[in-house]
């Protein structure tokens, strides 16, 4: 593809550039990627609010030269073999006042303030990530299971988060859709069948969070079937507090420590070793 030139052509070069350098940072895990799941047609790449720039086709195109043919959607739909929707997979932030399409701007103006505040010396100032705590709550039990709320006024909350759970919630039964499961990541608690501040719980709603916290990782499992049951799990290092059934070998040998996350009967999620909740299943 011939290259843009002008100021166009220096935004795609910066954007390609920068995707260049997010892969060789990260080169164990995109070779990780390539090699386990995307030459192995199991990989499909959602867009987020960050990931705007995939929108371009010569960004796009550096994609693939660095992971192979790989599919880049706003979101996933599974459907069972009469092709009824059973769920829909994406990234939350489609649907709140910041990063939503043609919305999106608002969202980096507000990464760009945050970052700039987050970088200013003795300035005390939230970087919208989780705790220092967050791995000992988590194992400990001690993870909130509620739906985000945000201000009306500014569509945000003072920990950075601008999709409104409690409001999705509603207008997803509105819309008929509490049989349908939605899957969503990085927005930016993670919740499985959480609690509206009605009392409600959203039975068919998971989302993994952020992703990472210190020493451990957040993510959505889900083996698929006509009756979706994804799991919200949580990856960490073993010590000495570690129980033995939730030490898992991975494919490399490692060792690590492996739970998912069940909603009590509270507003809380309960660890519980992954192996014996993959027995039980």
């Amino acid at each position: 593809m011939a290259e843009t030139v002008g100021f166009p052509g220096l935004l795609i070069g910066v954007y390609r550039h920068h995707l260049d350098a997010i892969v060789a940072n990260n080169a164990a895990i995109y070779r990780t990627i390539r090699q386990r799941f995307a030459a192995k047609d199991r990989y499909i790449r959602l867009v987020g609010n960050h990931d705007d720039a995939t929108h371009r086709d010569e960004v796009a195109d550096r994609l693939i030269e660095h992971l192979g043919p790989t599919p880049v959607t706003d979101y996933l739909a599974a459907r069972d073999p009469d092709g009824n929707l059973r769920a829909v997979i994406a990234h939350g932030h489609h649907t709140d006042g910041w990063n939503a399409p043609s919305r999106d701007l608002l969202g980096k103006l507000s990464s760009w303030l945050s970052n700039t505040l987050v970088d200013v010396p003795r300035l005390r100032s939230p970087e919208g990530l989780p705790p220092r705590s967050a791995r000992s709550r988590l194992l400990k039990g001690r993870l909130s299971n509620r739906l985000i709320a945000v201000s009306p006024t500014f569509g945000a909350n003072a920990a950075y988060d601008s999709l409104d759970e409690e409001l999705l919630c509603t207008a997803m039964s509105d819309a008929g859709h509490d049989e349908r499961w939605l899957i969503l990541g990085h927005t930016h608690v993670p919740v499985r069948s959480p609690v509206s501040r009605t009392g409600r719980r959203w039975f068919r709603y998971a989302n993994s969070g952020c992703g990472i916290a210190r020493d451990v990782i957040t993510g959505i499992e889900w083996s698929g079937g006509t009756d979706p049951a994804p799991r919200l799990v949580a990856w960490t290092f073993i010590d000495a507090e570690t129980d033995p059934e939730a030490v898992v070998v991975t494919p490399g040998g490692h060792r690590l420590a492996g739970y998912v996350l069940v909603p009590d009967d509270g507003t809380g999620l309960v660890p519980i070793p992954r192996t014996a909740v993959i027995a039980a299943a």
